[in-house]
Order: C-alpha cells, then sequence, then structure tokens
C-alpha cells in the first residue's frame, strides 16, 4: 500500500513535465509596423505583443519560448524583422528546438483604428497554420482586450470563444476572427469557408467573400472592418452580409484601392436595395466617387458633386434576387460601363479617373445622398477595366 501511495505522488509531482514536454513550443516574434511610412509607435507594438503572448499562454495550447532566448537566436543568426518571416529565417528557428513562431504586424488605418495582423508557422513545414487580423480603438484596454483574443483565436482556432467588439460608438470595431486553410507560404491564402477556385482573378486588388467575416481573401489582405454588429445572411454562394440603415451599419474598407488608377473595376452581388448611395470613396466627410440609386430606378456614378446617370433603369432589380453589378471603368477609352449579370448593359463616355483618394464605403452616406439598405456579397477590386468575358466568368461561377 505504501508502495503504491509513494508511486502516485511520483506520478502527480511528474505528469505536469510530462505534459508540458509534450506541448508544442512557440516564439512569439516582436510586433512590426506594417507601414514603415507611418510606423506604429513602440509603445503600441510592445503592447499588441504582450497582449498576443497573454492569449496564446492563456490558451494552453502552446508552451511559449523565452523573449530572451529568441533575442539571442535572432542576434546569432544576424536578422532582422521587417514584417513577414522569410523561409530561410524560419530554418534558424527550427534547429533552437521551436515548433511553431507567431508573426504579427501592426498598422493604422485611415481612420484612426489600429489593425494587427498575425499569424502561427509551422516551423517544419512553412505552412501558416492559422491567420487573423483585428481592428481596435486605439487605446490601451481596447488593444489589451483585442489582441489577447487574438492570441486565443491564433491558438485555438474556431474553438477559441472571444468578443466580436471593441470599441465603444460608432467606429469600426469588429474582431470577426477566421483561419486559412494551409496553402504554404508561396500558396494564395483564402479563408477557409471558401472553397471554390477564383475566377478571374489575376490584378484583383481586394476580394470580400462575406463567409461570416469582413476579409480580404487575396494576398494582399486589405481587411475590410464593421460598423456595427453585421447581420450575415444567405448569399449567392455561402453567406453574405446585410448593411440596415436603421442601425447605421457600414463597410469599411480602409485603403485606397481606386485612387491613382487610370483603369479600374469594382463588381459585387446586390439584393433588397433602394434608393440612395450603395458606395462611395470618402476622404473626411466627403465623397470623391460612389455608386447611386436614383429615386428614378437608374443607377448613377457620383463623382464629387457631379451625378453621371446610366440610362439603364434598375427598378426591377431591386427586390427580384440577387443581381451582378460591375462597374468597369476604362482611362483608355474614357468610357464606363455597367454590367448586369454578366452582361453589358450601359455605357457613360467618363472614364471617372479622377478621384480624392481615401476609404471606400459600403452604406455610406452624405447630406444630399442618404444611404440605403441593401444585401451584399463577393466583392471584387480590380486595378484594370476587366473584359466582357471576364464580366461574363464572374456571374457564371456566382463569385
Amino acid at each position: 500500500m505504501k508502495k503504491t501511495l509513494l508511486l502516485l505522488l511520483a506520478l502527480l509531482l511528474v505528469w505536469p513535465v510530462m505534459a508540458q514536454r509534450q506541448m508544442a513550443k512557440i516564439a512569439i516574434l516582436e510586433t512590426t509596423s506594417k507601414n514603415k511610412r507611418a510606423p506604429v509607435e513602440n509603445a503600441i507594438l510592445e503592447q499588441v505583443r504582450s497582449a498576443l503572448q497573454t492569449g496564446v499562454k492563456n490558451s494552453g495550447v502552446y508552451m511559449l519560448f523565452s523573449r530572451e532566448r529568441i533575442a539571442d537566436i535572432m542576434k546569432e543568426h544576424d536578422f532582422q524583422r521587417s514584417g513577414m518571416v522569410s523561409d530561410s529565417e524560419i530554418r534558424k528557428f527550427r534547429f533552437a528546438g521551436v515548433d511553431y513562431i507567431l508573426s504579427s504586424t501592426a498598422t493604422m488605418s485611415s481612420d484612426g483604428y489600429l489593425v494587427v495582423s498575425g499569424e502561427i508557422i509551422n516551423i517544419e513545414t512553412g505552412e501558416i497554420m492559422q491567420s487573423v487580423s483585428g481592428t481596435m480603438c486605439r487605446t490601451s484596454p481596447k488593444i489589451a482586450q483585442c489582441c489577447k483574443d487574438i492570441g486565443i483565436y491564433l491558438s485555438k482556432g474556431r474553438d477559441a470563444q472571444v468578443r466580436t467588439q471593441y470599441c465603444d460608438g460608432d467606429g469600426p470595431a469588429t474582431g470577426e476572427y477566421t483561419g486559412y486553410n494551409n496553402q504554404g507560404r508561396n500558396g494564395t491564402r483564402k479563408p477557409i469557408t471558401q472553397t471554390n477556385k477564383t475566377v478571374v482573378a489575376e490584378d484583383l486588388s481586394a476580394y470580400y467573400t462575406f463567409d461570416n467575416n469582413t476579409y480580404d481573401g487575396t494576398e494582399n489582405q486589405q481587411h475590410a472592418s464593421a460598423v456595427g454588429n453585421l447581420n450575415y445572411v444567405s448569399g449567392v454562394n455561402g453567406s453574405a452580409i446585410h448593411l440596415l440603415t436603421s442601425k447605421k451599419q457600414r463597410l469599411n474598407i480602409a485603403y485606397s484601392l481606386l485612387d491613382n488608377l487610370r483603369s479600374w473595376t469594382v463588381c459585387f452581388w446586390i439584393k433588397d436595395f433602394g434608393t440612395g448611395m450603395i458606395f462611395g470613396e470618402m476622404s473626411g466627410s466627403s465623397v470623391g466617387r460612389g455608386l447611386v440609386s436614383t429615386s428614378d430606378g437608374h443607377l448613377a456614378l457620383l463623382s464629387s458633386y457631379s451625378l453621371y446617370q446610366f440610362d439603364y433603369n434598375c427598378r426591377h432589380l431591386q427586390n427580384s434576387g440577387w443581381h451582378h453589378i460591375a462597374i468597369v471603368s476604362d482611362g483608355n477609352n474614357h468610357s464606363t460601363s455597367l454590367y448586369v449579370d454578366g452582361q453589358k448593359v450601359d455605357e457613360l463616355s467618363n472614364s471617372m479617373s479622377n478621384s480624392r483618394g481615401g476609404k471606400i464605403v459600403f452604406g455610406a452616406s452624405t447630406d444630399r445622398y442618404p444611404a440605403t439598405s441593401f444585401k451584399l456579397d463577393n466583392l471584387r477590386f480590380y486595378r484594370h477595366a476587366i473584359s466582357p468575358d471576364d464580366a461574363q466568368t464572374i456571374f457564371k461561377a456566382g463569385q
């Protein structure tokens, strides 16, 4: 009996050590500023990294590699952190007994919000096991909470129970996290809910599928953020978002996706829209370019204070299910075309190439052109004018 008790006591003492040895080791690298021209303050970068570490630690999934040892490795192998970690840098950690690394960046959006992106990389294979971004207010409590939850999500994936709102009041402050398929470091990272191959992917600068998140599915990772708690509804292929003016819901894309482009394309699926502004290129309270649904059933392009109306009447589209809309601006031909469900239906003799720049806002509103409610799916931005065949291909693919 005495021997049995001693054996049990020994197992109780040894078991935590054995369990810890079985846990994978992760090295959390220093958070870097994504935009070197407008870097995030070091104090904020340090707070982001600290909160990410807290989240990873609280998840209980990984054993943390000491920060001092990480610094030693980086000093020994003489490499600097500058955003994404290269394959050669990953191999250097492998020899130190690290199983995974967490790499993170931070940047400021045009509206003054902090955007933090992180990814966990498998040292052995170089695959990105999980990737996520969060947008938050630039206050210490919000950064601490949001980045801790990002760390938990990166560790646990869809099993993580995290908050989705990190800012009081009206502002882009969601943290609707998602993972990515393991496509490898050189592969295209697509949301895990997206299974179909993206058609017409050439020169696609941003693609939002809205499969329960507002992330850009291209490698550019120009993620959008939500104002108000978005409603996800059944979409064309998967889920879509429902922007309601009664709740002042908007989709903010804090990147100048159309700025300084001679030719460009914006296309999307839309349902149940009424009279008002659908999207606008906002700079402060001013709108550069935008798309408006007029009271007499037409779509019209807004350029500063001028409205250019298509002759094609879209009233029959407003309450008749999902329809694909493509606005194609061709600077070479000085024209802007309207495509509906894959077919060119109208053209304006204006390329709409002039722009004040600024963020893109769906559900935007001005004094002259209030917003309209609508459902939105599969939003794309191109740096060129897509062809009629491309418009037809996107429509037929339901993307």
